[in-house]
């Protein structure tokens, strides 16, 4: 099989010009680079669970089935999405992955950045694209590697709309921190732990899967639309220009769904022929 690991970035690392590489691959539960909370740009409810953590978990283990597999190739996906930061998501990403020791010789010419992506969905849609436009395949077999909390939004809405078969999902985080680490009582801390998760779980479904199930591909009008927007300090989009490919007629369709309304793009969705992957 021909895999595509998807790495789905969720913040921006800032600190790769003032941090050393490490020497050794470290451990992904090690300390060092992607580890301090300063270090990234970060929403409010990024930190109570140090979802920066989770983040160098996800590289970590993306890296791991790359190594595994040596027809893999990893596609980190991330676009410009801060106001007033020059560098993307996926970049900032491989940032962390170098510091750490990760690149080497024998995977990091099968390493692709995608910084484009502005929400799951075009994370999911970009990296085929991309894997496309750098292999001339489309993936056999896909590989997600995220948080946990988001695997229903990938494997039930993202990867059953684009019809892809053979996906696996590596959940990781967020961990809350334990008892000891908050300084609190065991039954304080089960109270707030459960209370997290609750609001986590609560914003998942209503800020997004809600969302994607109203409308599978973000497009104008809709809610999902404004937050890309929102998302694209620097009005790139979604890369149409650069994924699109003249033999690809079914890629092309859905590059430019997001410029229907959604009872448009699915009327031209349910109108299209075989899917090439």
């Amino acid at each position: 099989m021909t895999t595509l690991i998807l790495l789905p970035c969720h913040s921006v690392f800032v600190a790769a010009a003032t941090s050393d590489p490490c020497q050794i691959q470290l451990e992904p539960q090690s300390d060092g680079p992607g580890c301090n909370q300063c270090d990234w740009i970060l929403a409010p409810f990024q930190y109570e669970a140090n979802d920066h953590l989770s983040f160098v978990e996800h590289i970590h283990k993306a890296f791991e089935l790359l190594n595994a597999d040596s027809d893999a190739r990893l596609v980190i996906s991330g676009g410009f999405t801060k106001d007033g930061v020059s560098i993307s998501e996926s970049d900032s990403y491989l940032q962390v992955g170098r510091l750490r020791g990760l690149i080497t010789e024998q995977n990091k010419d099968r390493i692709y950045l995608d910084e484009y992506a502005r929400d799951s969905y075009e994370n999911l849609l970009l990296s085929i694209a991309l894997f496309r436009k750098h292999t001339g395949k489309f993936p056999q077999r896909t590989q997600i590697v995220g948080f946990e909390f988001k695997r229903y939004r990938f494997l039930e809405l993202h990867a059953k709309v684009l019809k892809l078969e053979h996906v696996e999902y590596f959940g990781i985080g967020p961990n809350y921190p334990d008892a000891a680490t908050l300084q609190i009582p065991e039954h304080e801390w089960q109270t707030r732990r459960k209370c997290y998760f609750d609001d986590l779980h609560f914003s998942e479904k209503k800020f997004a899967t809600d969302l994607f199930e109203q409308d599978w591909f973000g497009c104008i009008g809709s809610k999902l639309y404004q937050k890309k927007v929102s998302r694209d300090p620097l009005k790139r989009g979604n890369g149409k220009k650069f994924y699109s490919q003249d033999t690809e007629p079914i890629l092309n369709a859905f590059l430019s769904f997001e410029q229907l309304t959604f009872p448009e793009a699915k009327a031209l969705y349910d109108s299209l022929g075989p899917f090439p992957w």
